[in-house]
């Protein structure tokens, strides 16, 4: 608060003091004029909590206490942001790690146990439309390189898929239906895919064998592991 005057000032005041004589009985009366008190504010004790006067001792130590708490809240922000940027580097930094061992051979891939997850993307859409799914694989033989995967999607459809691996790729065919909530009359497709540091990265072909060249589809899919 703002001091507007020092204590015990007085204030002067003009008026009209009227007297009337009633029934024996003297009534006084005054008619304030103007508005002296406008300016005066009020009582410093009618504030209550936490006030003091501006430029006072008092403020200048409030004000220095306020500033010490609000540098004191912004560096116990910084460093917050620092301790949580640190962790989510430290996540990732562990992630890629467990991807990179976990996809360094294609036997480890197909034989772990793990669930990949990932994402179809249709590039034939104005909207390029994302479908989540989830792949998993059994029956590696290694001498021949074949597998057998299962592929579910979002829709709640599952796939069965014969695949074939060498060291970096490998396809996979669809081959029937486990699941078709929606009745999809949709053609079996071909997945080729390159095994990555990260993940497994690929395009969809039109042709549903391991024979020829991929006939590319307008779509292409990428596997990593779960989070």
């Amino acid at each position: 608060m703002r001091q507007v005057l020092p204590a015990g000032h007085a204030v002067k005041v003009y008026g009209i003091s009227s007297a009337t004589l009633n029934q024996g009985q003297w009534v006084f009366a005054f008619d304030l004029q103007g508005s002296p008190f406008a300016a005066v504010g009020e009582p410093r004790g009618a504030f209550s909590g936490l006030a003091v006067v501006q430029g006072s001792d008092e403020h200048t130590a409030l004000a220095a206490r306020i500033e010490q708490e609000r540098q004191a809240a912004l560096e116990a922000e910084r460093k917050r942001a620092a301790e949580e940027r640190k962790a989510w580097e430290e996540a990732e930094a562990a992630q890629r790690k467990r991807a990179a061992e976990h996809f360094s051979s294609v036997e480890r891939v197909l034989t772990s146990g793990v669930v990949l997850q990932g994402v179809y993307i249709d590039e034939g859409t104005l909207s390029r439309q994302r479908h989540q799914i989830e792949v998993s694989f059994s029956d590696y033989d290694a001498a021949s390189g074949t597998f057998k995967a299962r592929m579910t999607w979002q829709s709640g459809a599952i796939l069965a898929l014969d695949g074939k691996a060498d060291d970096k790729t490998l396809s996979m065919v669809e081959t029937a239906w486990i699941a078709n909530p929606r009745g999809s009359g949709v053609a079996f497709q071909r997945y080729d895919g390159t095994i990555l540091g990260h993940g497994i990265d690929g395009i969809t072909c039109r042709n549903a064998n391991f024979d020829g060249q991929c006939s590319a589809a307008a779509s292409r899919f990428s596997l990593g592991l779960p989070e």
